[in-house]
């Protein structure tokens, strides 16, 4: 489903003939959760109907006030009007809606946009098997019955990064070589992903980083938190399993902490998008400097009690911090205190009001 929405299925529903309207109805009664919009003067004709029905005078409005309102829209008419209404509404495939045309005799289902991100495909299935229909999905990876890089990655928690300036390294030309059998190498030293890949994708292979440290002419996948090298032509897909810990003087600001943050991870070489949390010590938990750091970087903030960083090992203690709330460290021992899996890859840094220290946790397959 589109990212920026609730998790549950919101179901739009749009019909424009009386033939369109009974399908989208009786859709709706199979659905449960599905919103019906009609004609208002269709809607003014309809007396008796239990499920959600909503009027509209135009076409042309209503795509608009439903885009961003529903996660799943299935337009029973022509496949043309659909295209000319939505062409304006469209932004990229993480936030946009799944869109499905169905005609209004109910024997074709096309999954139209979102096929893989938004789910079309899925509902184009689901939907044909509720109506006895034809489902029609077009997308490569879906016709070869092989998995999609961007499902891949949205179902593992990864961030996808394309070149900004390189079309070549993009989501959709890396699935093209993959689709085309072109040879290409993949880095995931915890094997997040490669298995499912290879699996699909015999022309794929695994790769330590040893070989990527010389000049590599093929393109590749490369999954890590960590940066690949600027030579690399690769499809970057990043975990997000960093905690960052922090500590502050009383009124450092939030300009102080994110600099101190971006400085450590670019001497570092990991990616910003990995950090997956900010943590510090309960006694923190009124500053504003934090606050408006976790929300500049777009990453929830957690505190943690002083008895529960007493019972982690610091690399780097300080007095000054035992004297002031009674444990030796701050930032090196509240990701372990968040996340006992978790371990210490980057001491303690410090800045004039700061400090910063950053854990990773270990992948682990799920059950």
């Amino acid at each position: 489903m589109a990212s920026d929405r609730q998790d549950s299925e919101q179901i739009a529903i749009v019909a424009i003939t009386k033939e369109a309207i009974e399908l989208a109805l009786r859709l709706a009664d199979i659905l449960k959760n599905a919103t019906v919009y009609i004609f208002q003067k269709n809607y003014n004709a309809l007396k008796g109907y239990s499920a959600a029905v909503r009027p509209f005078d135009n076409i042309s409005s209503v795509f608009p006030e439903i885009w961003n309102r529903h996660n799943v829209i299935i337009c029973i008419m022509a496949t043309g009007i659909v295209v000319r209404t939505v062409a304006s509404l469209i932004r990229n495939k993480k936030s946009d809606p799944a869109v499905l045309v169905i005609d209004e005799q109910g024997r074709f289902v096309i999954s139209l946009l979102s096929g893989h991100y938004g789910g079309a495909n899925a509902w184009a299935q689901r939907m044909a098997e509720l109506l006895g229909a034809t489902p029609v999905i077009t997308t490569s990876s879906d016709v070869k019955g092989k998995i999609a890089l961007d499902l891949l990655a949205r179902d593992n928690g990864l961030v996808i990064v394309e070149h900004p300036d390189d079309p070549s390294i993009s989501l959709a030309a890396t699935m093209r070589r993959l689709l085309d059998d072109e040879p290409m190498w993949i880095f995931d030293p915890e094997s997040r992903i490669v298995s499912q890949l290879t699996k699909d994708y015999p022309s794929l292979t695994s790769v330590p980083e040893s070989s990527l440290l010389r000049k590599v002419n093929t393109y590749g996948i490369w999954v890590s938190e960590r940066l690949p090298p600027e030579d690399l032509r690769c499809l970057r897909f990043h975990p997000k399993n960093l905690i960052v810990g922090i500590g502050c003087n009383r009124g450092t600001s939030a300009d102080e902490i994110v600099s101190l943050i971006k400085k450590v991870l670019q001497q570092e070489g990991l990616f910003i998008g990995s950090i997956q949390a900010l943590v510090s010590v309960e006694i923190k938990q009124d500053e504003a400097g934090l606050k408006e750091a976790s929300e500049r970087l777009g990453v929830p903030l957690f505190f943690v009690s002083i008895k529960s960083l007493d019972t982690v090992s610091v690399l780097n203690p300080s007095e000054i911090v035992k004297k002031h709330i009674g444990v030796k460290g701050v930032c090196e021992a509240a990701p372990i205190a968040l996340n006992p899996s978790a371990q210490l890859i980057v001491p303690k840094t410090k800045s004039a009001n700061a400090t910063a220290a950053i854990a990773r946790v270990p992948f682990q397959l799920s059950a």
